[in-house]
């Protein structure tokens, strides 16, 4: 027969973290990452690097283009500025290539074309557009001659490089051409210089010579091509259309494994 202490010793409960207050904290395995989550953090970096790197590949390509259109742009700008005006006001013109306008003293380069121009009074005054080379590069230099004064400016800087082949002497039609307007008419209205840039583009400007009587042109309709004007935003277009598609998909990548993660850790 047991003893009364002993009974009530039995029927005592032991003390459990619950009754000290303490709260039991089951310990999950989210120390580190699963190797899924590694795996697809990975990809997601490659993906990332890769997208960057054709970005910085396609900018670099887009680049030389880019310039190349803003030379010819400035090039234009210049050809609009003094061309227009010279063969407007030209009352005689000469296309011979071994032209020296200047008596004893030689002009470089091959003669595109030289006019002559009144000064507003009765006095007369040349100016000689010249292919010629200026270090690596081909460029058409205008010349301004009033008696011994001659002044020179280069009007366009991104002109084709002569073939093999070609000569000094010769015309440089692989590069500048003057062509009279309206050729089917006896009496032509004034003339266009067409200008063929390195990059294959090409661009014509010109004036109605309205200085030596000529009528005003009937049936010519005109109009100036502007290689510059010609963009290529399609491709920055369709560009960021694909790095905004990609925002989309890493977007919804992130929102899973944030889904995934919340499930595991038992977070509604």
């Amino acid at each position: 027969m047991s003893s009364p202490a002993r009974a009530t010793s039995s029927r005592r409960t032991r003390p459990t973290l619950a009754h000290a207050g303490v709260r039991r904290v089951e310990r999950r395995g989210d120390d580190g990452v699963t190797l899924v989550e590694l795996l697809i953090g990975i990809t997601i970096l490659g993906v990332i690097m890769a997208t960057l790197s054709a970005a910085v590949i396609l900018i670099l390509k887009a680049q030389k283009p880019i310039q190349a259109r803003i030379a010819e742009a400035k090039d234009i700008a210049f050809l609009q500025t003094y061309l227009p005006v010279d063969l407007s006001s030209a009352i005689s013109s000469d296309t011979t290539p071994t032209l020296q306008p200047i008596a004893g003293r030689t002009l470089p380069g091959t003669n595109v074309a030289t006019l002559t121009r009144t000064d507003g009074t009765s006095g007369t005054y040349q100016v000689a557009y010249r292919y010629e080379t200026t270090g690596t590069e081909w460029v058409l230099a205008r010349y301004e001659i009033r008696g011994s004064s001659v002044q020179r400016i280069v009007v366009a800087h991104e002109l084709a490089a002569p073939p093999i082949g070609w000569t000094p002497t010769q015309p440089p039609t692989h590069a500048l051409s003057l062509v009279v307007r309206n050729q089917r008419v006896q009496q032509p209205v004034g003339s266009d210089l067409s200008v063929l840039f390195k990059s294959g583009a090409s661009f014509s400007t010109g004036g109605a010579g309205l200085a030596k009587g000529d009528q005003l042109p009937t049936d010519y309709s005109g109009g100036i091509a502007d290689p510059g004007q010609r963009a290529d935003g399609y491709g920055f277009a369709w560009f960021w259309t694909f790095l905004g598609a990609l925002g989309v998909v890493f977007g919804a990548i992130g929102v899973w494994l944030l889904r995934t993660q919340n499930d595991d850790a038992g977070v509604p």
